[in-house]
This record gives C-alpha cells, sequence and structure tokens, in this order.
C-alpha cells in the first residue's frame, strides 16, 4: 500500500464507504493514514476520515501517534467527531499531547470535547485538557456546556490552571453553576481566584458567589 504513495492512497480512500474501509480493516487503513500527509487528509475530506478512524481500535491509534492523529482532526468538521462518537474521539485525544490538542483548530477543539461525555473527559491528562481547553476560543468555550467545562475544571491540577491564561479561565469559570464551584476544591478555588488575580478571595472560606460575581462580565451561555 506504501507504493502507492500519499495521492494514490487518497485516491483510493475517497472512492470507498464506510463498510468498504471496514472490511479493509484498521491495520489496512492505519497504514493508509499514515503514508497521507496533512494536505493529502484535506483532500480525503472529513466524512472518509470519520470512517477511516471508525474502523481503528486503540492500538491503531496508539501507531498512529498523536502528530498524525492531530492532522486527521484538524481536517475534520465539528459534527464530524460526532459521528466518530465518544469511545474514539477519546482513544484519538488520549494519543495526543498538549501541544497537538492546542493546535488543531477551535472547531475541531470544541467539536472532541462535545463528542465526549464527561466522565471521558475526565480520564484524559491534566495537561492535555489545558491544551484541548486552549485550542478553542476562549468567548466560545461555554458552548461545550457546563457539565464538560466542570469535568474539565475539576481535573485540571492547580498547579496547571494558570497555564490555561485569563481569558480562558475566566471564561470556563463563567460558564459554570455556582453549586459546581462551590464543588470544588478549596485549593483549586483558591488556585483559580490567584490566577485571575482576584483580591477579593484572600479568604480560604470565602464565599464562591463572590467568585462568579467578579466574572460576570465574562462570556456565559444563554
Amino acid at each position: 500500500m506504501m507504493d502507492l504513495g500519499g495521492e494514490g492512497l487518497v485516491n483510493m480512500a475517497v472512492n470507498m464507504d464506510r463498510a468498504q474501509m471496514k472490511d479493509l480493516g484498521g491495520e489496512g487503513l492505519a497504514n493508509m493514514a499514515f503514508n497521507m500527509d496533512r494536505a493529502q487528509m484535506k483532500d480525503l475530506g472529513g466524512e472518509s476520515l470519520v470512517n477511516m478512524a471508525l474502523a481503528f481500535d486503540g492500538l491503531h491509534f496508539e501507531d498512529l501517534g498523536g502528530e498524525k492523529l492531530g492532522d486527521m482532526a484538524r481536517n475534520m468538521k465539528g459534527d464530524n467527531f460526532n459521528d466518530l462518537g465518544g469511545s474514539k474521539v477519546l482513544s484519538m485525544a488520549k494519543t495526543m499531547d498538549n501541544t497537538v490538542l492546542s493546535g488543531i483548530g477551535n472547531e475541531q477543539a470544541k467539536g472532541m470535547t462535545k463528542a465526549m461525555e464527561e466522565n471521558q473527559i475526565a480520564t484524559l491528562g491534566s495537561n492535555q485538557l489545558v491544551g484541548l481547553a486552549t485550542g478553542m476560543a476562549s468567548k466560545e468555550i461555554v458552548e461545550i456546556g457546563k457539565d464538560r467545562l466542570f469535568a474539565m475544571v475539576n481535573k485540571i491540577q492547580d498547579e496547571e490552571v494558570g497555564n490555561l491564561g485569563d481569558d480562558h479561565l475566566s471564561s470556563m469559570m463563567s460558564g459554570l453553576k455556582g453549586t459546581q464551584i462551590g464543588e470544588l476544591e478549596e485549593d483549586k478555588r483558591i488556585s483559580i481566584v490567584d490566577n485571575l488575580q482576584a483580591n477579593f478571595f484572600e479568604s480560604k472560606n470565602a464565599d464562591f458567589n463572590d467568585m462568579r460575581n467578579a466574572l460576570d462580565s465574562s462570556p456565559s451561555l444563554t
């Protein structure tokens, strides 16, 4: 299959439907994807990339590696990730590091996150979640919904909260309900406010409602 070259592989894959790709098998499709560059994946298109990835198992994702999966993700549309399903999207995300996740594109980062359930998001590493979050536009991150936002904020380590940046962090907090903020561990809330340089939160016993009041100018879901 390698002898065909990337362009030949694209021409082959673009004329295959989902059933035909399934018949080819995950290993054959992974070899096909491995020998395509980013531009060739763009030519293949999101739907064909989804059909390809649906045939992969966890080992195929690992064999492709984060950089190649990042190329696949960049060339998918947001809705393509929903078609792929949370389990496959999680396998993709687990193979990517924070640098790759932060660079896949706003629509793609949102699509990946929205395709996963909260318990799936919580299995990603803290630095991966920082990458996924910063891959989204700060003003649009609330579109993933409060439960996914909570799963991300809750899992990100206290010492990595600052890596989100003020705009992303404040937007994420504005998308949470007050009760969810109250469920965060005390050290997490301190870290959040320290990174937002919010002087109102000087005490470890400060009320989390003060945090929400201070963030009410940030974008929120309507």
